[in-house]
């Protein structure tokens, strides 16, 4: 089954927010995939309600999206990383993030997120997930956050099997 690793972005303060203290043009990952069942193209992603499946259409409403990769996985790992569905965001990383992010930033020393919550999760966690389950990558989830991630991907989806597609499609 083919998925595609994206990057994205909205207009809301949160957004906003990220973006300035990753100093990315992205906030958020996401992954988008073909139900042949249904014959409808789905985003699977952490939001703020928790792992949630939206149609892919919907999703494009609402967000900006920069930048897919594209990677052929076995079904069963998507599947798998399925059970997540429903499993709670994880807020406190987003200020854990902000923390770490600071100290590389001005004080010139990289810690670890001290209030990082193995229960909950992160949109780029899930997405690490899948690419972990199905053996393309073996980055631990929690280590990144979206703008490494999406750096890893544009410098290794060739290595890695994967194609690239820019999109900077825009909120419809």
């Amino acid at each position: 089954m083919k998925i595609r690793i994206g990057f994205s972005r909205t207009d809301t303060f949160i957004s906003k927010a990220i973006r300035w203290f990753l100093g990315a043009n992205i906030s958020h990952t996401y992954i988008r995939y073909h139900d042949e069942f249904m014959d409808l193209n789905y985003v699977v992603h952490a939001d703020w309600p928790g792992v949630l499946p939206v149609l892919a259409d919907r999703f494009d409403k609402e967000n900006i999206s920069v930048e897919e990769y594209e990677f052929e996985i076995p079904k069963s790992a998507l599947k798998r990383n399925l059970r997540l569905l429903g499993n709670r965001y994880d807020y406190l990383a987003i200020f854990g993030w902000a923390w770490t992010i600071t100290l590389r930033r001005w004080i010139k020393k990289k810690i670890e997120n001290p209030i990082e919550d193995p229960k909950k999760l992160i949109c780029v966690d899930f997405c690490l997930r899948v690419l972990n389950d199905a053996k393309i990558t073996t980055i631990p989830s929690a280590s990144m956050n979206p703008i490494q991630l999406l750096h890893y991907l544009r410098d290794n989806y060739e290595s890695l099997s994967g194609s690239r597609h820019i999109l900077e499609m825009t909120a419809k």
